[in-house]
């Protein structure tokens, strides 16, 4: 869920500080077509979505104190698993 918050650079270090051992954060941005296909979809419904670069997420929350120990590309999709360090 983390495409419907603009701001990630303050979600993020909350989501981690709620995690204990591992976290798992799925980007479902997809190929381009799908993004525009979904971006008129939150336009007609009157909401905004804020899809963010997957180095940029990983970034954050390695920072938070998490290790990126698995990620998974496929079609529509890039899935992360971090564990926690510290």
């Amino acid at each position: 869920v983390i495409e419907y918050y603009r701001d990630i650079e303050r979600l993020l270090p909350r989501v981690t500080a709620a995690a204990r051992r591992a976290l798992i954060i799925v980007d479902t941005r997809g190929p381009w077509w799908r993004r525009w296909l979904r971006y008129g979809l939150a336009r007609l419904k009157h909401f905004h979505l804020y899809y963010h670069e997957p180095d940029a997420v990983a970034r954050i929350v390695t920072a938070a104190g998490f290790r990126e120990a698995a990620r998974v590309s496929g079609h529509s999709y890039t899935a992360f698993r971090f564990e926690r360090t510290r």
